[in-house]
């Protein structure tokens, strides 16, 4: 016989899920706008990290990063979140869950690995998967399907599945569109999370790896012509820094990546005035992180032969080999951008007519793992893509 306390809460969370909408164990977002509710079951149990940093940037229980004020915060993320992006790839797709609106960037601040399961597909309408900008960049922007994309498997990571309110997803896809969101605009005014069941209850969103941000300074005051600092941080993690001159208005000032062994940072804040305040925040990532900070000299290998690229000790150096041939020869110029989760490859080859390379390598160990990117004609337009496994040898 259920407690009155147990069957009080079976009543309120019958009313926070819409009428019609599964409310069998589980755990649940209901996502309020204008146009109704929508509700989706998420995949806890199948997707627990990705599951666990959408419910804790949707309940307020993960700390994120202002991207407007590189400060941190932990404001309920998803309430007050417009649609960004309404596509069709070629089945349409709702999108949300950026900052600024965008795209580009409008993160978290940090990111964390895709995550995929043999049970979970792209199979249908309402589908609840992470968007992203390559391989392990997920971080806050998810998407809704409105059909099936099975294209999309094994390439962004589902979550959940909308077990109520379709129709209400289905009427937001099919409103006008400028600039490719929905017009008039769509606000999500709030996404409740609901627990329904032991399980549900006893999944803990911090017991899953996921990145932290962690304040190492509040408020120190930067005088004159500014003031030199040492900041000891672990690796792996991401220095954040954050300015203001008159501790109203903050701004992102300063970011620096440690995935080495190398001495603690020493840093200069120069604000330009008399006076002026930064406060330092730092994103620490759970070991073993296996991205390299810097792969001068070293060699990036497809393990079928098909990719090899040797980078030579300045950035100005280097050879490449892809796809049988079709691009090699000489690099002269490449930069390597490292994450926590991966590292990304740009590269200038002297083929005038097919000048650049832009590679995401996903790390699994200290010398393996996947890779994916395009190789691009002059005009910018794609030649060919390349993806597949890789091996990687530091430099001797």
């Amino acid at each position: 016989m259920k407690s009155r306390l147990g069957i009080l809460v079976l009543l309120l969370l019958a009313g926070v899920i819409p009428a019609g909408a599964q409310q069998s164990d589980g755990l649940y977002a209901v996502w309020s706008c204008p146009l109704g509710s929508i509700t989706t079951q998420l995949f806890y149990v199948e997707a627990p990290m990705t599951v666990a940093n959408f419910v804790g940037l949707a309940e307020g229980s993960r700390d994120w990063i202002e991207e407007s004020s590189g400060r941190s915060s932990r404001a309920r993320y998803f309430d007050g979140i417009a649609v960004n992006r309404v596509a069709d790839i070629p089945e349409r797709i709702i999108q949300t869950g950026s900052q600024n609106g965008t795209n580009s960037g409008g993160g978290p601040g940090y990111t964390f690995p895709d995550e995929f399961h043999a049970d979970l597909s792209h199979d249908r309408a309402g589908v609840l998967s992470m968007a992203n900008s390559g391989l392990n960049s997920n971080g806050s922007q998810v998407f809704f399907t409105l059909g099936a994309l099975p294209g999309l498997d094994g390439v962004h990571s589902v979550f959940g599945q909308v077990t109520g309110g379709l129709d209400v997803l289905t009427a937001m896809g099919e409103l006008p569109r400028i600039n490719g969101k929905p017009d008039p605009e769509v606000v999500f005014d709030r996404v409740e999370i609901v627990r329904m069941g032991p399980g549900a209850q006893a999944f803990d969103v911090s017991a899953h790896g996921l990145p932290t941000v962690v304040g190492i300074h509040s408020i120190v005051a930067a005088e004159g012509a500014g003031l030199a600092h040492r900041v000891e941080y672990p690796r792996p993690s991401q220095l954040r820094l954050a300015t203001s001159l008159d501790l109203g208005a903050w701004s992102p000032a300063f970011s620096q990546w440690r995935l080495d062994n190398a001495a603690p940072t020493r840093f200069l804040i120069n604000l330009g005035g008399d006076t002026g305040f930064f406060t330092a925040l730092r994103v620490e990532y759970p070991e073993p992180i296996y991205t390299p900070y810097q792969p001068a000299g070293g060699r990036l290998t497809a393990t079928d032969g098909s990719l090899d690229i040797q980078l030579g000790a300045t950035s100005a150096e280097g050879t490449v080999y892809a796809e049988d041939g079709m691009l090699t020869g000489d690099i002269t110029f490449w930069r390597w951008t490292p994450t926590a989760y991966r590292g990304t490859l740009f590269v200038v080859h002297t083929d005038a007519l097919m000048p650049t390379m832009n590679i995401h390598f996903a790390f699994h160990g200290p010398n393996h793992g996947i890779y994916k990117g395009d190789v691009l004609w002059f005009n910018g337009s794609r030649a060919f893509s390349v993806a597949g496994d890789f091996g990687y040898a530091p430099a001797p």
